[in-house]
């Protein structure tokens, strides 16, 4: 492990530049999934970088000129969370690293690269049932404790499926042990929204409802 094989062993969330003085160069990444970011730009004569795009803008030159293409994207696919090419930003000249990219800087250079944690050739091969469903509890677990990791309290949104109440039902064991609290967050659909699931089979959860929010 180290040097830009270092992204195929991190565990969780991140997204980091790091200088090397030896070779006079700077390599970072953004995770698998890129929930964290990593913005930058570079012209013949400065390359900037930041987690977020405001303080980018406060330096002198760099235009606040907002990305027309980035824009219409954003705007004609609903409920899109990203662009359909994730290396651009709201910002014109401000460069988005893609999710399980990296990225190496030198002075004549900036090389963006993909990166794989994911071994597509390895074949797991059991002899029970049970023990699929042990090794696959063991990769989920942890993989949630790798993102409890936190100062603060830690909070989750819960919609009542299968992949959240997963997460949620995994990070809860850590947790108890840690004698820590969960909170969840939910939401109400609008009044128009047609649910399809027989009443028969929905819960009512109100009694662990604490403090309902009218937005």
């Amino acid at each position: 492990m180290g040097g830009e094989d270092t992204p195929l062993y991190l565990i969780g969330d991140f997204a980091f530049l790091i200088w090397d003085e030896r070779q006079q160069k700077l390599f970072g990444a953004r995770d698998f999934s890129g929930m964290r970011t990593l913005y930058y730009y570079n012209d013949a004569e400065h390359f900037a970088f930041c987690t977020a795009i405001k303080p980018l803008l406060q330096l002198p030159y760099i235009q606040n000129q907002l990305n027309e293409t980035w824009l219409a994207e954003y705007l004609a696919i609903p409920e899109m969370i990203d662009t359909v090419d994730s290396s651009l930003s709201v910002i014109k000249n401000i460069k988005q690293l893609p999710p399980s990219h990296s990225i190496t800087v030198t002075s004549d250079r900036t090389t963006v690269s993909p990166y794989s944690p994911l071994q597509l050739d390895k074949k797991i091969k059991f002899k029970k049932t049970e023990d699929y469903v042990e090794a696959f509890q063991e990769v989920y677990q942890e993989a949630v404790d790798a993102r409890l990791r936190s100062i603060g309290p830690v909070g989750a949104q819960l919609s009542g499926g299968l992949d959240s109440g997963s997460v949620i039902g995994f990070a809860s064991r850590t947790l108890k042990k840690e004698n820590r609290p969960l909170n969840t967050y939910s939401y109400i659909p609008g009044e128009k929204f047609e649910d399809w699931t027989p009443s028969y089979m929905l819960a009512n959860e109100s009694d662990y409802i604490k403090t309902p929010l009218i937005i």
